[in-house]
């Protein structure tokens, strides 16, 4: 953080300060004339969601707390007058945290555990917009970026817990975390520990989706497969490989709404030729765009497939394994 944005943090500060000990807004933006037109909206923001927190905790008094807050962090984000000093990402993120804080830590573990039909989810989304912008590295930023999509599928299964569709926004917010968590993965070798978990949060993508996909209201279930294929290219990335071109996003973007669908399959395989497998009674293509998990399937053995159908119906396979709650055959007794 430069200089400008390191005495606008201690201005903000001293401010928030000298407003929990009574003082008035006026008198502090007096001594900060300087920062004063920046300021005042956060500190507004500031009196405002305190003032809130002390109301009882109505859903009418949340609702109101988070109102003022998401507008007030949208009119900040979007003002910027000419020739003024710019108020910067990061010093916007750890202006908004900080404001956040005031609201109390039963709210913001409120706004944690909300989901996209609760009143305070806007205020998840904006503290974690937030802690993304503080994130100083690529990667702190794709562990930020791993762990929004992991998020992002615990809401998909709380919806689906509660019997309602997934809605085409979360599905179209999950596959932007890890569009942009693979672009920074892809510009230098990850360390072991951050491809571990990579691996483990896109191997679930797919699981849960593929799971979810007849949840999904039919408009959205386009988005929903894209966000699939988002993830399985990441771990194709991960592992040095590259695909044709029509296997890649413009590849998948390019199909007709509704006419791609992720399907789910388990059966004992059996192969048909190169190239195509039988799992039950579907043929699968298995190419250079599948991976397999565990150990490699054996004829006649249960497998469970993650597969695209296509809108020719030709089904292609990305992920195959064997499934976790079928035993491997015991070694021979010596």
């Amino acid at each position: 953080m430069d200089r400008g944005n390191r005495v606008f943090q201690q201005a903000l500060e001293e401010c928030l300060q000298a407003l929990q000990r009574g003082e008035s807004l006026e008198a502090c933006l007096a001594r900060h004339a300087r920062y004063a037109d920046d300021l005042r909206p956060l500190l507004e923001t500031a009196a405002g969601l305190r003032k809130a927190g002390r109301v009882a905790p109505s859903a009418a008094a949340q609702e109101a707390g988070r109102q003022l807050f998401v507008q007030r962090a949208q009119a900040l984000g979007r003002r910027r007058a000419p020739g003024r000093w710019p108020l910067r990402g990061a010093a916007v993120a750890a202006s908004l945290l900080l404001a956040i804080t005031l609201m109390g830590g039963a709210t913001v573990l409120a706004a944690s555990k909300s989901l996209p039909d609760d009143p305070l989810y806007p205020v998840k989304l904006t503290v974690e917009r937030a802690r993304l912008q503080l994130a100083f590295s690529d990667e702190a930023r794709a562990s930020i970026l791993l762990n929004r999509a992991e998020t992002r599928l615990d809401e998909m299964e709380h919806i689906a817990a509660r019997g309602k569709p997934i809605g085409g926004s979360v599905v179209l917010a999950l596959e932007g975390h890890t569009d942009r968590a693979a672009a920074i993965l892809e510009k230098e070798p990850p360390p072991p520990e951050l491809k571990a978990r990579a691996e483990a949060v896109w191997g679930r993508q797919a699981q849960v989706l593929a799971r979810l996909f007849e949840r999904t209201a039919p408009e959205d279930r386009s988005e929903m497969v894209r966000a699939v294929w988002a993830a399985h290219q990441g771990r194709l990335q991960l592992r040095g490989r590259s695909l044709p071109a029509t296997m890649g996003p413009g590849g998948m973007r390019a199909l007709p709404p509704g006419t791609a669908a992720i399907l789910r399959l388990q059966g004992p395989v059996r192969s048909r030729g190169p190239g195509v497998w039988a799992v039950g009674e579907r043929d699968i293509q298995v190419g250079e765009e599948t991976i397999v998990d565990g150990e490699g399937p054996q004829e006649g053995r249960p497998v469970v497939v993650i597969a695209i159908r296509f809108p020719d119906g030709q089904l292609k396979a990305l992920i195959v394994g064997i499934p976790v709650d079928i035993p491997s055959p015991l070694p021979p007794r010596r």
